[in-house]
């Protein structure tokens, strides 16, 4: 199931997922209660793809049940088994199912963000929407899936945006740049002289 489009769709083409039945459960999601998602989830026996295999369902119920806000979707596709592949297989193959199956859990764990503001500007980007309004969600998905020209848009739009802060390069600048904060916070403990002769870093 979870593989079953790699390699039968373009990845990068929203139009061949949707022609597939692609973000029709999302749509059906939204309109169905958070605790008869939950339900259905339990019901489908589905289980994560760690070495755990633990109950969604039971993730799930566990989110939503938690207190404290804001809550937020994570989407962890970091490989900590070696050789294991499965979460690549599934980013690179068919990364829309993530991204529905996400949709999925936003009523049920009762998100308050609409993204990260650095990447995501509303109506360029992405869409926005005011957090616990289901119905604005519904709309902006329906705007979404019948505006191509809108898809299309907010997509390069996207990738420009997570190729500017979001390169190797941003990123071990902006670690290089923590690690020296935590150096200069804690000098009476390190020696800046010694770790700068010994670095391997530029």
């Amino acid at each position: 199931i979870v593989l079953e489009n790699c390699g039968h769709i373009d990845p990068t083409d929203i139009d061949q997922y949707i022609a597939n039945g692609g973000y029709e459960a999302a749509a059906k999601a939204l309109q169905t209660s958070p605790d008869e998602i939950v339900v259905e989830v339990k019901r489908s026996e589905l289980r994560g793809r760690g070495g755990a295999g633990f109950p969604a369902g039971e993730k799930w119920q566990s989110c939503r049940q938690a207190s404290g806000k804001p809550k937020y979707i994570i989407c962890n596709a970091d490989e900590g088994d070696p050789g294991a592949f499965m979460d690549r297989s599934v980013l690179e193959g068919d990364p829309h199912s993530v991204i529905e199956g996400m949709a999925i859990g936003v009523p049920v764990v009762a998100s308050d963000i609409g993204g990260l503001r650095e990447i995501i500007e509303d109506g360029v980007s992405g869409i926005l929407v005011q957090s616990k309004n289901p119905e604005a969600i519904k709309e902006a998905v329906k705007k979404i899936l019948s505006d191509a020209d809108l898809r299309d848009s907010i997509i390069s739009e996207g990738i420009k945006k997570v190729e500017q802060f979001y390169t190797v390069q941003r990123q071990l600048e902006l670690i290089t740049g923590l690690y020296i904060k935590i150096l200069i916070r804690d000098s009476d403990y390190f020696s800046i002289d010694i770790m700068k002769k010994n670095s391997r870093c530029p």
